[in-house]
């Protein structure tokens, strides 16, 4: 669960809450002129004459926007279906939800940030779960805003716009449910695919090759303050070329022939003619467009480089494409080394998590079975790719990733804490084999936990372990220790406001009653991380209560071969 917003009651908070003087924030966002707060510049698009115009804020304003952006993105929980400035997701975890489908439908909302305007922040921050005071939330929307839009440049905007959208993209979401689709969202282009037959009319349909887009969808879009863009709305059979976000999606996700095709002959160039040859040729073919006009471009090389390391992250570290491309480069610039390739070993399987929070207790897990000859058989490859933001998150990955055959098995873990998640992920027995190497398995009850009793990862670990403080006395707290109503501790010295929260097991904001500084509890990530750690007082753990979950492990890996 994401944590609540912070407490701001007065525009004093929010200057608090930034590390500035309030006399200086009330500077910079309201006594100098907008003019002087903003330099415009326009850059040309590869995919219109109409040039794209930047609203840049100037240095200190763009840090106090940065410092906004990080508090914002820390309680911005985004849905599965949302891959637009999300962290660890990008354009191959959007495409991913669509490869293999007999239609895919590509919308694009027109002017998307311009369609955002400060009244709509300003009631953003005024509604739940901000619940801002009127002068708080017109600060912070004055922050955010210039010439009454979101404006193009600034670090707050993609960060106000997925949580403007919020409502939209449940929405969007629940039609494309409806008329069985998959979904997804990434900033203002939109996806819809299916596997039917005949595409839904509701959606899009198409005459004399032009898409126009569905009745229905068009009514969404408006309901939410926006409106389409009919020029880039495009409907796709699986016999065309299907796109997302500029990756083919046709069989699998994958860059286009011709993208390779232009890398390996300019790469040819490089090593046949020179450096020099090189740069004429890909100037010549691709003009500098999407840059500021004042500022240098990047060096030919690490251009180059980006590009066959792009070709990698789609296509696979191991891809034969990939490693002649990467060797063809190497052999042009002495200075690059080719991602290595991976050498899995016999028993070893990916693991995804619901959250960051739960990788750190399963790695130190295993390091302890491993260190008592313990499940030996099990070796985890857990990276930052591991985590997947929520259950419906990974749910989402487990149809998605099961779509095609994976290399080595991949392990998608569920909290036992969401019955409507599990009955969709994994069968009675408490896992299920979802075809070409994805398993999904949920956590198994410890013998000091009852075998119907809802599981996260720290429950794993028994009472007196979470009971332990730390030095600066905060520890885990279980939403069964306060009251549902009040949120009153069980030993009346302190509180929570998230008592009636029944989706957190974990409850992490803790007040005193003598005290408001700071929260009693510990922060899941900063329990897990001590844990891993072996900080105090976790310096001895013996991760009996883990057991189960990796014996579950085991049974489902040994079922499915």
């Amino acid at each position: 669960m994401p944590p609540d917003p912070p407490d701001l009651f007065t525009r004093g908070n929010v200057a608090d809450l930034l590390g500035i003087p309030l006399n200086r924030l009330t500077w910079w966002v309201w006594v100098l002129r907008p003019e002087r707060r903003y330099r415009q510049f326009e850059i040309e698009r590869y995919s219109s004459d109409e040039p794209r115009v930047i609203s840049a804020p100037i240095k200190p304003l763009k840090d106090i926007q940065r410092r906004l952006t990080s508090i914002l993105t820390d309680y911005y929980q985004p849905p599965p279906q949302v891959h637009g400035f999300v962290h660890r997701k990008g354009p191959k975890t959007n495409a991913q939800a669509h490869p293999g489908q007999h239609w895919v439908l590509r919308a694009d909302i027109a002017d998307f940030f311009g369609s955002i305007n400060f009244g709509r922040v300003r009631g953003m921050f005024m509604k739940y779960p901000f619940e801002y005071p009127a002068d708080v939330a017109t600060l912070l929307a004055q922050i955010c805003c210039h010439d009454n839009e979101l404006p193009q440049g600034a670090p707050t905007s993609p960060i106000i716009s997925n949580l403007i959208c919020r409502g939209l993209d449940k929405d969007l979401a629940q039609l494309a449910a409806k008329e069985h689709c998959y979904f997804t969202r990434f900033a203002d282009d939109m996806c819809f695919s299916t596997d039917r037959r005949l595409f839904p009319k509701t959606l899009a349909t198409v005459e004399d090759g032009e898409t126009a887009p569905g009745p229905r969808l068009e009514r969404v879009i408006g309901d939410h303050g926006f409106r389409l863009n009919q020029v880039k709305t495009r409907l796709t059979h699986r016999s065309q070329r299907q796109r997302i976000t500029g990756l083919v999606v046709n069989d699998k996700v994958n860059v286009s022939r011709q993208y390779i095709r232009s890398l390996r002959n300019l790469l040819y160039i490089w090593n046949s003619h020179g450096k020099a040859a090189a740069c004429k040729a890909f100037s010549e073919a691709e003009p500098r467009l999407n840059w500021p006009p004042d500022k240098e471009p990047p060096e030919f090389h690490l251009v180059v480089r980006g590009r066959v390391q792009h070709v990698g992250h789609i296509r696979g570290w191991d891809d034969s494409v990939y490693r002649r491309l990467a060797q063809s480069l190497a052999k042009a610039d002495k200075t690059f080394t080719p991602h290595k390739q991976v050498q899995l070993e016999e028993n070893q399987l990916r693991v995804y998590t619901e959250g960051p929070s739960d990788i750190p207790h399963i790695r130190a897990a295993l390091a302890c079975f491993h260190g008592r000859d313990e499940f030996k058989d099990l070796s985890f490859i857990i990276d930052d790719e591991s985590s997947s933001g929520n259950d419906a998150a990974l749910l989402a990955f487990c149809r998605s990733s099961s779509r095609a055959p994976q290399g080595v098995p991949c392990v998608c873990l569920f909290d036992s804490d969401n019955d409507k998640i599990l009955k969709q992920a994994v069968d009675a027995g408490g896992w299920k084999d979802w075809g070409n190497n994805v398993i999904a398995v949920s956590i198994a009850p410890p013998v000091f936990r009852e075998d119907d009793e809802k599981l996260c990862i720290e429950l794993l670990h028994d009472d007196g372990v979470l009971q332990r403080k730390n030095d600066e006395g905060r520890r885990v707290f279980l939403r069964t220790e306060f009251d549902p109503e009040s949120g009153r501790h069980e030993d009346g010295t302190c509180y929570t406001p998230h008592a009636g929260n029944k989706g957190a097991l974990v409850i992490e904001q803790v007040r005193s009653f003598d005290s408001e500084a700071k929260s009693l509890a510990l922060a899941k990530i900063d329990f897990a991380n001590a844990v891993e750690s072996r900080q105090p007082p976790y310096e001895e753990l013996d991760f009996s209560g883990f057991a189960p979950t990796f014996e579950r492990i085991r049974a489902a890996l040994a079922a499915a071969r």
